[in-house]
């Protein structure tokens, strides 16, 4: 799209190159030693034409510009709707397998209980690995069948500072230090919503933050208001998320974990939007990530 602007010329400079023609024809007459009249009667026509090349190629341009405004329009819904697509699909695969899976995962886990006096070792790996394929399967049946929710208003800090505290102990066994701040009047902000669904959001992209940093590192939660807006920052100082990825985070099974599946963001995000917020991701040059979420303030 970009190159097509590029190739197309300013109206200003088809304007004056067309004032410039009509000037070098009118010294030419004016050489050739025409009569006042005619010179004048050319040079009204000239300016004539070259004013409706002006006025014709300023139509072509807006006619140009809105039809390339419209094609924008169209390439960012299609955009959309893709990616409404790709969350359907999602859905609809995971409503076929999560019930085939779960039933035999449960048999497996009551023998492995069974055996473990006999075999410690192994069967507490087999346990964990179990539980990892049902914590899964959970994620797949909430991404498939989405409850409805009866929205009320919350204080947004408490649910934050919550989450916070509940991640506490995680954080110091990883060595990170987390700090909450809070601009000031955040303790009044309310928002309309589902109490434990935003403290499930929180606390899923804090512990993405520290599992980010195995060797330790800093996070640092931060709620301010921007004028119908309560904006929760959640800050990192790990390696960031890298560029090819960056685009793509927050559908299904794109993560930067070795051993994840992307599905915790996919909540996280389709969570937020039925709160009416946002949710986005940034990587800073100097490294870490920045997540950003939104929701709209209630003015009680």
């Amino acid at each position: 799209m970009d190159n097509k602007r590029r190739k197309l010329p300013s109206l200003g400079k088809v304007c004056a190159v067309a004032v410039a023609a009509a000037a070098l024809h009118q010294m030419a007459l004016w050489v050739l030693g025409v009569s006042m009249q005619v010179w004048l009667w050319s040079l009204g026509f000239t300016l004539l034409a070259a004013g409706g090349v002006g006025y014709g190629y300023g139509r072509v341009f807006a006619a140009f510009s809105r039809a390339e405004a419209q094609l924008d329009k169209m390439v960012e819904s299609w955009r959309e709707l893709e990616q409404s697509e790709k969350l359907t699909m999602a859905g609809t695969l995971a409503a076929g397998i999560a019930h085939e899976i779960r039933n035999p995962l449960t048999s497996l886990r009551g023998f492995l209980q069974l055996m473990r006096q006999r075999e410690p070792q192994y069967t507490e790996i087999m346990l964990s690995e179990v539980d990892r394929i049902n914590e899964i399967v959970s994620e797949l049946l909430e991404l498939a069948h989405p409850k409805e929710t009866l929205f009320e208003l919350h204080g947004l800090q408490p649910i934050l500072q919550n989450a916070i505290t509940l991640l506490d102990a995680q954080s110091n066994l990883h060595n990170v230090q987390l700090t909450g701040r809070y601009a000031k009047g955040t303790e009044r902000l309310v928002v309309l919503g589902k109490e434990s669904k935003l403290k499930q959001v929180f606390i899923n992209l804090i512990k993405n933050a520290i599992e980010a940093m195995p060797d330790g590192g800093r996070i640092r939660i931060s709620l301010a208001a921007s004028d119908a807006w309560a904006c929760i920052e959640i800050v990192d100082s790990g390696l960031g998320i890298p560029p090819e990825l960056l685009e793509r985070i927050g559908q299904p099974f794109v993560t930067t974990k070795e051993r994840g599946n992307g599905l915790g963001l996919v909540i996280c995000k389709r969570i937020i939007e039925d709160h009416q917020g946002t949710i986005e991701f940034a990587s800073p040059p100097e490294g870490g990530t920045v997540v950003t979420v939104k929701l709209p303030i209630q003015r009680t």
